[in-house]
């Protein structure tokens, strides 16, 4: 990315804010939001797009707000995978006293089934989600957390690059710590992987919400058929 584009990019996002957006600057006052994108501007240089992703999702993490985030290029993964990266060995999961688990393990080893992470490749948990909090949005933590357990893989490599082995330090369920490495999975190791632990059930086909309207008497019923949990707590 060059510096030109970075800044037309940033024009762009602050126009479109106060164009479409009925209230940006509900949790982040406009004058505190323009002074952290002044700065940003400010301290630009040439970088990689997935650089520029992570600066402008901490920018619009500012906000705050529920309805505005920066969503990723489906096109940039099929990239990724391109250049020969891998996915985790693991599915995580941040749990709701911000710790994270090990949701589902795709290794032999079985020490890893539902272990709390303590350090992944040297990155404390701790660290991990305080910088994957950045590429999340919203005001609730439960969400930004929900976003941190299904993009997890994703944002490792936006902010770490691409890697072939995890050093995992785990807290077992027994209390004792291992620290263990894990060699990392090619998208077709992880597709069959993935089909064997979680097959497709035959289901019909259904929506999720239906949306009936009535002009006559300005009345419009959502009938909610399926939803799904954000939180281990119901």
């Amino acid at each position: 990315m060059e510096v030109k584009s970075m800044k037309e990019e940033l024009i762009f996002v602050q126009n479109k804010l106060n164009e479409v957006h009925p209230e940006p600057y509900h949790y982040t006052s406009k004058q505190k939001f323009d002074e952290s994108l002044n700065a940003l501007q400010g301290n630009l240089r040439p970088m990689s797009l997935e650089q520029w992703y992570v600066q402008l999702a901490s920018l619009i993490s500012s906000l705050h707000d529920g309805h505005t985030g920066i969503y990723y290029d489906q096109n940039e993964r099929e990239r990724y995978f391109k250049q020969d990266g891998k996915l985790l060995p693991f599915m995580m999961n941040v749990s709701d006293d911000k710790n994270l688990i090990i949701q589902h393990n795709f290794t032999r080893d079985s020490d890893v089934d539902s272990a709390t992470v303590l350090s992944l490749n040297g990155h404390s948990s701790v660290e991990l989600l305080n910088e994957m909090s950045l590429l999340t949005f919203g005001e609730s933590e439960v969400f930004r957390h929900s976003q941190i357990t299904e993009m997890f893989g994703r944002m490792y490599w936006l902010l770490f690059g691409h890697t072939d082995y995890l050093e995992l330090t785990i807290r077992l369920k027994n209390g004792s710590q291992k620290t263990e490495k894990y060699a990392c999975l090619t998208k077709t190791e992880f597709d069959e992987l993935f089909k064997r632990d979680f097959p497709i059930a035959n289901q019909p086909n259904y929506y999720h919400m239906k949306l009936t309207t009535s002009f006559n008497k300005n009345v419009a019923s959502m009938t909610l058929h399926r939803i799904n949990a954000i939180s281990n707590k119901v």
